[in-house]
């Protein structure tokens, strides 16, 4: 099998110097694609490795010289970025414990699929996310945008997802095939072509 990636990334002209991140997750038959990238002023970024332990699951992070991770895939195929909104509250969940470590890498430690990321985040009051937003995908197609009290969900092949709650400001997109995905002030088209080739 021969595969063709096009991965076109148009970045649209910054407002007032904010910066725009992108990151795309999509799905084909059963090849699953993802990748982001962090813009921001501080131009000394890392990648970085954190061994799998008994118990948890290896992983790599990608950020900048504070080494706190913006975005990162773990063993298990399981793939996350985060991307800052303008702040909503965050109201369901008051009664549950705050997560005092950082809730991004439990889960990549402990997760190998979206439904177990879920489970995790499920346990906690997220006040913490009143400023920003993740996206989650795993290998098998699924995929979720946590944002504070509004967790917006794909399961499998399927069509572009989009969600009115979420509609109301720029917002990461998951898609499957070729889509348009829209984040900040960049998009990023992908067209993922498959061609079977006989020996």
């Amino acid at each position: 099998m021969r595969t063709q990636i096009m991965v076109v990334v148009g970045v649209l002209a910054f407002a007032g110097g904010a910066a725009a991140c992108t990151a795309f997750y999509g799905m084909q038959g059963d090849v699953v694609l993802a990748g982001n990238n962090e813009d921001f002023f501080n131009p000394r970024t890392k990648v970085w490795f954190i061994p799998a332990q008994e118990g948890t699951y290896g992983r790599v992070y990608f950020g900048f010289d504070n080494f706190v991770p913006q975005g990162g895939m773990n063993e298990r195929g399981l793939f996350w970025d985060g991307f800052a909104t303008a702040p909503r509250k965050v109201t369901r969940g008051v009664n549950k414990p705050k997560y005092l470590g950082n809730l991004n890498d439990k889960v990549m430690a402990e997760c190998a699929t979206v439904e177990e990321v879920l489970a995790v985040f499920d346990r906690y009051f997220l006040s913490n996310m009143e400023g920003h937003q993740l996206m989650f995908g795993d290998a098998k197609g699924d995929s979720v945008i946590i944002e504070g009290d509004v967790i917006v969900r794909k399961k499998g092949p399927g069509k572009e997802l989009s969600s009115p709650a979420l509609a109301t400001r720029p917002l990461a997109t998951l898609c499957t095939g070729p889509c348009q995905l829209a984040s900040f002030n960049a998009i990023v088209e992908l067209s993922i072509d498959f061609r079977h080739t006989l020996p």
